[in-house]
């Protein structure tokens, strides 16, 4: 008997029914599932505890391979660039590039943002680079992939060298209209489908972004997943299963996004048997670092949370994993915020170690149920968009585009009432800091030039084989754009966008600039009464009203509201604050009303209740409490301050 078995010999084999009763006991008889149960707002709900009796001992969601490609996007727009910081390395596997096409329905010319890569020559000088030094390269190039992928296959580059961000479908969500003709995209599904390489996309990032929960997420992929496979013949399935990769969105639930990534897994082997295709088609999974939770106030929090959203990428089993520097959605990333982002996967690697086994996750109970629980819920999703029709149908009904609506609108109330917590933004802030401001991120694009000669280039050769061509004799990238990226009007829902930190960044904007116009926004807190009462209500009131970026002032606790106002030696804040129990406020709040200056907004800290009627006839103006909405009570301050500023 091995020195193992023998120690676990030592304790007796415990059943989960009998910690059940442990745990019934403890709470006095209260049902732990209803007691304990955790509430993710994302689509399940997890127990408190788990067992070898929750799980299947033969749980097969991992990848087949250990460690991850970790992936660095480059901001760089000049291809001389771009090829010497490949050429240079980082320590990086992959490199991330963005060249994106903009332009009205009938414009007879596109913008180009990101790299200005437009011809053969240009595209090789990157895929040249790239091959010489063994880095796979990663073009989220949007509706212009097509062109990117003709140019791909006249250049070194080999099939596996490359992914190509290419998902027309969720174009239709996102923007409400097809990005050309529906027949004609499908027909470029299928040629994309034939070249053998990695070039369909299922976005689920995209409508994480907008508000989508993990299960939404991995249903919609799954959706998309099964869309594209139904737009070829028979024939072509297996080609299709084999050209697709899912690119996910790492947010802040640690262990939920792990199972996320394994749920993926799972679940790409149910919808092949469904399909009747071979289920050992490995899915390559690209995961990045949310852009849901990072918010302009206190942005150096970023950094840790990037950590954790890489660390749930990588233990849940990811193949490429995206870190995005810290500052990058409010200004163009230093050297210093892309050498932290790279860290992060060199510290993952090489010190934490998780590349050394193939499944860091494996034996936790709570992990694998949580797999089940994410897999079970997302495939009824993904069941229910298939009965409306597919992906397509519900796109165009508007149902999937609804659902994320009403899914970012439980997380934006969850937030605002701080059930949600972002430090440094809904909580814990830091009031003194300035914010930055987000006009320094470089976005301009570049007029291409107009693309009359698609016109006279017609014919019947497949779209990109007569791209490859016409970049083969000197064509740049915006001449037969309409090949590709003909976008009609706008017929259907379009998804919003959702950042948890948002409206806050925007409130704080706002006191910034009473600030800059010579009007800083003070507050005074008056403490008064019992002890450990006034005490939590000043900590609260501070930091409730610090979100908001004013100055606090606070000048200690007093015994009686006479003591507290006789202490205060400037009465020219903008903000009183009364902080007691519940019984003295409604006591003291004549004489706190007596005592601070006219035309001065007064709040009361706590909840009114039944005594808001008196609260409103002494002069108060505002109650904040732990059920108060924090980004609209802090609104309404600043349009009742801006009111009086202009009165003056």
């Amino acid at each position: 008997m091995r020195k193992e078995e023998q120690l676990f010999q030592e304790f007796e084999k415990v059943s989960k029914s009998d910690w059940a009763e442990v745990v019934k006991r403890d709470l006095k008889g209260a049902d732990y599932k209803e007691k304990l149960r955790w509430d993710t707002l994302e689509g399940f709900s997890i127990e408190p505890y788990f067992t070898s009796e929750d799980v299947d001992s033969a749980h097969p969601a991992m990848s087949a391979k250990r460690g991850w490609v970790s992936c660095e996007p480059l901001y760089e727009n000049n291809p001389e660039e771009i090829k010497a910081i490949i050429e240079n390395g980082s320590g990086q596997e992959a490199y991330l590039i963005t060249l994106k096409l903009s332009g009205d329905p009938g414009a007879s010319a596109r913008d180009l943002s990101g790299a200005k890569i437009v011809s053969q020559k240009e595209f090789d000088l990157v895929a040249e680079a790239a091959n010489s030094s063994a880095k796979k390269l990663i073009f989220d190039a949007g509706m212009a992939s097509p062109a990117v992928l003709a140019m791909a296959k006249n250049s070194v580059l080999k099939r596996e060298d490359y992914l190509l961000m290419y998902d027309p479908f969720s174009f239709i969500a996102e923007h409400g209209r097809y990005p050309a003709g529906k027949d004609h995209i499908i027909k470029i599904v299928n040629e994309c489908i034939e070249t053998g390489s990695h070039c369909l996309c299922a976005d689920g990032s995209l409508y994480k972004h907008a508000g989508a929960t993990i299960v939404e997420e991995v249903a919609i992929m799954l959706a998309l997943a099964s869309e594209y496979m139904a737009a070829v013949p028979d024939q072509k399935k297996e080609m299709a299963a084999k050209s697709l990769f899912f690119k996910t969105s790492s947010g802040p639930l640690y262990f939920p996004e792990m199972a996320k990534v394994r749920a993926v897994r799972l679940l790409w082997k149910l919808l092949l048997e469904e399909y009747g295709i071979d289920s050992e088609i490995q899915l390559p999974i690209l995961s990045e670092t949310s852009k849901t939770n990072k918010p302009l106030t206190d942005s150096y929090n970023n950094m840790v949370r990037v950590v954790s959203e890489s660390m749930s990428a990588v233990i849940g089993g990811a193949d490429v994993v995206l870190v995005h520097p810290y500052n990058e959605h409010y200004e163009e990333p230093s050297d210093f915020s892309r050498r932290i982002a790279r860290n992060v996967q060199h510290i993952l690697r090489e010190e934490a170690h998780l590349g050394k086994v193939a499944d860091p996750a494996a034996g936790s109970y709570y992990i694998e149920k949580m797999t089940d629980s994410v897999a079970g819920q997302s495939w009824d999703l993904f069941r229910e968009i298939e009965l409306e029709g597919g992906f397509l149908k519900s796109a165009e009904l508007g149902t999937i585009q609804e659902r994320i609506y009403s899914s970012a609108g439980r997380k934006k109330q969850a937030y605002s009432t701080r059930k949600k917590v972002l430090i440094g933004t809904n909580n814990y802030p830091n009031s003194s800091e300035t914010l930055p401001d987000p006009s320094g991120r470089n976005l301009t694009a570049e007029t291409l030039p107009k693309d009359e000669k698609e016109v006279q280039n017609g014919g019947d050769l497949p779209v990109i084989t007569r791209l490859a061509e016409q970049f083969k004799n000197g064509a740049t990238f915006g001449e037969y754009s309409k090949l590709y990226y003909n976008p009609g009007k706008v017929l259907y829902k379009t998804l919003g966008s959702f950042n948890a930190g948002e409206e806050l960044d925007i409130i704080r904007k706002k006191a910034q600039e009473l600030q800059h116009n010579g009007r800083p926004v003070t507050v005074q807190l008056v403490q008064a009464g019992n002890k450990t009462w006034r005490h939590a209500r000043a900590s609260f009131s501070a930091n409730f009203l610090g979100c908001a970026g004013f100055s606090i002032n606070d000048s200690g606790g007093f015994d009686t509201i006479d003591e507290a106002l006789k202490s205060l030696d400037n009465m020219d804040a903008d903000i009183f604050v009364l902080c007691s129990s519940d019984d003295e406020a409604v006591e003291m709040a004549g004489s706190f009303a007596k005592a601070v200056p006219e035309n001065r907004i007064m709040i009361l800290a706590g909840n009114p209740g039944k005594h808001e009627e008196k609260f409103r006839a002494e002069g108060f103006d505002f109650f904040i409490h732990l059920k108060a909405n924090l980004p609209d009570t802090l609104k309404a301050i600043l349009d009742k301050l801006n009111r009086e500023e202009i009165s003056k």
